[in-house]
């Protein structure tokens, strides 16, 4: 009965037409990105372009990380194992995420100077396997996990190495300094 009534009905469309209004003065701005993905092509072409920037590369592969002690000999406090994409450049060994991430030069960890640094297999540890241990120079000491005996020499040997040499020769390859 009261519904048929004309005040009624106006009333009710003056009310919902007034809670449809936009203030167009406090619009937000909608953020914007791209749904896009590049394609494969696009990251080849960067990463060709990024590798002409990176450092000569001695080595270079996916390592375990375990740090024992901090530098002066103190117990580090985060000592638990950590997987990170490897790579030694001259006298820095260098940590990222992945190879992309190493392309993109985006570390993922500081790197370690091995310039005067002691490199030895750890046959002490014996909770895994293909371990070998770096101690720096201010005594910071680092256990890395090797995935085979083969390629724990070769970081072993070529760490020792470049862990040798005068920073002046830091950039001198391994294989080309046999021949």
């Amino acid at each position: 009965m009261f519904r048929s009534h004309p005040s009624y009905n106006r009333g009710a469309d003056i009310k919902r037409a007034e809670s449809m209004k936009v203030d167009l003065k406090k619009a937000k701005r909608t953020p914007s990105f791209t749904t896009r993905r590049r394609t494969q092509s696009f990251r080849k072409h960067k990463r060709m372009e990024n590798m002409a920037n990176l450092p000569p590369v001695e080595i270079q592969g996916y390592l375990e990380r375990k740090q024992e002690l901090q530098s002066g000999g103190k117990k580090a406090t985060i000592r638990s194992w950590k997987i990170f994409y490897t790579v030694l450049c001259g006298q820095l060994l260098c940590f990222f995420k992945d190879d992309e991430d190493f392309y993109d030069q985006k570390a993922a960890s500081p790197p370690i100077s091995i310039h005067q640094a002691k490199i030895e297999i750890a046959d002490d540890y014996t909770k895994k396997k293909h371990v070998f241990r770096v101690i720096t120079r201010d005594n910071a000491e680092y256990l890395f996990v090797a995935e085979s005996g083969e390629n724990l020499e070769e970081w072993v040997t070529k760490l020792g190495f470049h862990a040798q040499l005068p920073p002046s020769m830091q950039l001198m390859s391994y294989d080309n300094h046999k021949e």
